[in-house]
């Protein structure tokens, strides 16, 4: 191996932190565990009682949530999955990030807050006056179809400002000594964070067009855009009373979040949420040189944006317009890693990371900032035309298609090998675009075509049924008064299936759209991120403290990459919704143990329109396989619109794929199983919680026959809602054929149960050693689970030749929340010493003296200066799995 050697010295056991393991999954345990899938957005509650803390204001809130959690424990889950809860910077979506930290007012339980604070003797008259003035509309909020935000906020703030006079004027009380203590604890973010809040909310009134950007706030006044500390201390002062009053909101959801945190653990409900991949934009503005810019001279255009690439649905692929991470800057990774820290924080339990592939590769849409790029200044309007015209006069299809091919290489040619006068990308961008022979570099890669419109062009546009993908343009707003854009990808995509769209651009319908002069060529492409640099950061911090990691490897992901995120420790996330056909990567019979499988997600549709959307054919297999003794006459009656015996049949293929497939071993099902209401119920497209790019997305609330409640009551066996009982019921099913697995039954007979990192599964750890002192590079971990009465535990170290150099004894650990009974856990801290690979075994020994050993694990130092991306050139993991197998002597 070019890159390492077995060390034949063992790593120094290193001291446990102070602080150290406060939960236990029972999935590390090797045990079976299950979650249901109920954002906040989805709650509903239905008490007319003002007096009772669990109503909503027309979303749910941290403590009409509680009845979500009464409602998970009542049906036995393990899990309650949320959305993030972080304060939104865009159309309420929780991925549009104000601030990493701070928390969405709208969560704010305020009945329960007036019931708090009267028990202390705190006069909240004025509020409650307040609420009173406003219980009808409240109520119309709470039972609305559709939640409005703005609603909500406006009245959840009017009256914490309330609350607030109030509670201000006695600095005595106990209460108000904790939120000083609040405000302190988090003095190195709180107040900053606010400052952007109420800054953009100053900027917005006087300039709603574009005063949301912090970029032209120095428009406004001079030097805020760029933190000059002259502006900040002005601003700073002149916002002082509205900072306190919002530091006092982020003080009560600060509290409310981590009571309804106890009472999850309480009834021994873990929280499952996810980890935006979008950097907040007050962090941006406070710490620019985390991301990606043109430069502080140009106001920091955004030259490249975040998206992701084409496919048959989406044949442009999704332009999110999210700032693009500057990984070389270590700026960027101390922010991802510390958003990381601060929901382990928060006390979740299980950290979904989204977007795991943009830490594999970033996929970026280029902006042409000053439009430069069009076809006129890049020399090839004309020859374009030409290139158009000739093939007009021939008049066949295969003149019109030679002409398409023409026309992509006159325009590749002309990025590639430009002239003296025409503009001119950066080698290294077409180093990422292109290969030598001017081929696309990667699957993805694309070149496009963007065309301004008018406001009137967008909206008709939106409306027609084009391959042209209509977009509003945020850097085009701020920096040129020009929004409105649509977008033709040019260039085929394999994965969309398709041959690119320049034939609709040269020889459209309608005259209007022919090429123009002023036609911009766009390019998307990708860019390398630090790979599994970042994701073993996650696992040490998850494994410090229990946490489990659920890695969203969703969208334009290779087997490559599915294999390269497993082995850092985490579980890959599992949709079935696009795995309902044989050949698909997520079909139930593809399934193995270490995932955490589901229907849906937030931004899928549900079971009927996935039914609507299969082949005949795929859904007749389906069918046999659910019903194997019915020939196809009696199935036929199926084949239509989704029933909701075939509905059941295909969440219990999610949930218990050992009872459909004969081969599938029954130790393989998955570790974590999450569902979703919309699926349960068979819900219709509207109840979608998250279609992208629709400005309507993150509104819809469930049916009040679904409400808590009724779930509640239906999970109880008390009378509900029709609908209710029937969910439950066929939950409760799809819960006990789940459990039907021999994998709990198998295990019970086994000493060893769980392992971190997982040697079954190929799992490794990897450090980047410290260059300055290797005291300082983190420990390796090693966790160890075990059933029944042991005298030891040791780790065993392997020389090249499989040959044991050293054995070091493994702490027991004991009295910890969530360890599942009869379970114990035993736990090694390791300090590599130097680079390369360090070969082990675990050994348990029995009362009796005999011994189990585990397989081969393989523990990696490496210099913080190599390559952990596996798609780079210098990938310094090349082969690693060969150190498992011993060498002859």
């Amino acid at each position: 191996m070019a890159n390492f050697e077995i060390v034949s010295t063992a790593p120094e056991v290193a001291p446990k932190p102070t602080r150290f393991k406060r939960f236990f999954s029972a999935v590390d345990a090797g045990e079976l565990v299950d979650g249901i899938f109920l954002p906040f957005q989805h709650m509903r509650s239905i008490t007319d009682d003002p007096e009772n803390n669990r109503y909503d204001w027309g979303i749910g809130d941290f403590v009409s949530a509680r009845d979500a959690v009464d409602f998970a424990a009542t049906m036995d889950f393990h899990i309650l999955q949320l959305l993030p809860t972080v304060w939104s910077a865009a159309f309420h979506s929780p991925y549009s990030v104000l601030s990493p930290q701070a928390m969405d007012p709208e969560y704010l339980g305020i009945p329960a807050l007036l019931n708090l604070l009267k028990a202390d003797g705190i006069n909240v008259e004025p509020a409650q006056d307040f609420v009173s003035e406003n219980n009808e509309y409240i109520m119309q909020l709470r039972d609305a179809e559709e939640i409005d935000h703005s609603a909500i906020m406006r009245l959840k703030l009017a009256a914490m400002q309330l609350i607030w006079e109030v509670f201000r004027q006695d600095r005595q009380r106990p209460l108000y000594t904790n939120f000083l203590r609040f405000r302190k604890a988090n003095c190195n973010w709180l107040e900053e964070d606010i400052l952007y809040f109420l800054l953009k909310q100053e900027y917005i009134a006087k300039d709603p067009e574009i005063g949301w950007d912090w970029r032209v706030w120095s428009r406004y006044e001079t030097g805020i855009s760029e933190r000059d500390p002259k502006a900040l201390a002005l601003a700073r002062e002149r916002h002082k009373e509205e900072i306190s009053f919002h530091s006092f909101v982020q003080f009560v959801l600060d509290r409310q979040w981590r009571d309804f945190v106890s009472h999850a653990s309480a009834r021994k409900i873990r929280l499952m949420m996810d980890m935006p991949f979008a950097p907040a934009d007050a962090r941006v503005w406070q710490l620019p040189e985390m991301a990606s810019w043109s430069g502080c001279e140009s106001g920091y255009q955004r030259i490249e944006v975040q998206g992701v690439p084409g496919k048959k649905e989406t044949p442009l692929g999704q332009i999110w317009q999210f700032t693009v991470y500057d990984y070389a800057n270590p700026a960027a990774i101390e922010y991802i890693n510390n958003m990381f820290l601060w929901y382990r924080q928060r006390g979740v339990a299980y950290i979904r990371v989204d977007h795991v592939p943009g830490y594999y590769q970033v996929f970026v849409f280029r902006q042409d900032v000053d439009e430069e790029f069009t076809l006129e200044r890049l020399g090839i309007y004309d020859s374009i035309n030409a290139i158009r015209e000739k093939a007009l006069a021939i008049g066949t299809e295969a003149a019109k298609e030679e002409a398409c091919i023409k026309a992509r290489k006159s325009i590749i040619d002309a990025l590639l090998y430009p002239n003296k006068r025409a503009p001119r990308l950066p080698d290294e961008v077409c180093q990422l675009i292109f290969n030598d022979d001017g081929s696309l570099h990667r699957e993805g890669n694309m070149v496009m075509v963007a065309r301004k419109l008018t406001a009137a062009e967008f909206n008709l546009q939106q409306q027609r049924k084009s391959s042209w993908h209509t977009q509003w343009q945020t850097e085009d707003k701020i920096f040129r008064e020009q929004p409105y854009w649509e977008f033709l990808r040019l260039t085929p995509n394999k994965r969309a299936d398709d041959d690119g769209f320049t034939r609709e651009w040269l020889f459209p319908d309608e005259e209007r759209e022919l090429p123009k002069p002023t036609d911009s060529i766009r390019m998307a492409y990708y860019r390398l991120g630090p790979g599994e640099a970042i994701l073993y950061n996650f696992d040490r911090f998850a494994q410090e403290s229990g946490m489990v990691v659920i890695l969203e490897t969703l969208g334009n992901v290779t087997n490559k990459m599915l294999a390269s995120s497993q082995r850092t420790g985490g579980y890959p996330l599992i949709p079935v919704i696009w795995g309902l056909e044989e050949t698909g990567r997520y079909y139930p019979a593809k399934f193995e143990h270490n995932i955490c499988a589901t229907m849906g997600v937030h931004d899928s549709y549900g079971t009927p329109v996935a039914w609507q959307l299969l082949r005949r054919e795929d859904k007749l297999k389906l069918l046999h396989l659910f019903w194997p003794g019915k020939n196809s006459d009696e199935l036929e009656a199926f084949v239509g619109k989704l029933k909701p015996e075939v509905n059941e049949m295909i969440l219990k293929m999610v949930c218990a794929p050992h009872t459909f497939f004969k081969a599938y071993d029954p130790e393989r099902s998955p570790a974590i199983v999450v569902l979703q209401l919309l699926d349960i119920f068979m819900l219709e497209a509207k109840y979608r919680l998250n279609s992208p790019g629709e400005l309507n997305s993150w509104k819809r609330r469930l049916p009040p026959d679904v409400s808590l409640p009724e779930l509640m009551y239906a999970a109880q066996g008390q009378s509900s809602s029709k609908r209710a009982r029937a969910g439950m019921a066929m939950l409760q099913r799809l819960l006990q054929a789940r459990h039907s697995t021999l994998v709990a039954k198998t295990l019970r007979n086994d000493t060893l149960v769980g392992m971190k990192p997982n040697i079954a599964i190929g799992s490794i750890q990897v450090r980047q050693m410290n260059r300055v002192d290797h005291d300082k590079t983190a420990p390796f971990f090693i966790d160890v689970y075990t059933r029944g009465e042991l005298q030891e535990v040791s780790i065993i170290f392997l020389n090249r030749y499989g040959e044991e150099y050293a054995k070091l004894p493994i702490e027991r650990m004991s009295g910890h929340p969530g360890i599942t009974e009869g379970i114990t856990n035993w736990v090694v801290r390791l300090r590599p010493r130097r680079e390369g690979v360090y070969r082990y075994k675990i050994e348990m020994t029995r009362r009796d003296g005999t011994r189990q050993q585990s397989g081969t694990g393989l523990l990696v130092a490496v210099s913080s200066q190599k390559n952990l991306n596996f798609l780079a050139p210098d990938y310094v993991l090349t082969d690693i799995e060969n150190f498992r197998i011993d060498s002859p002597r």
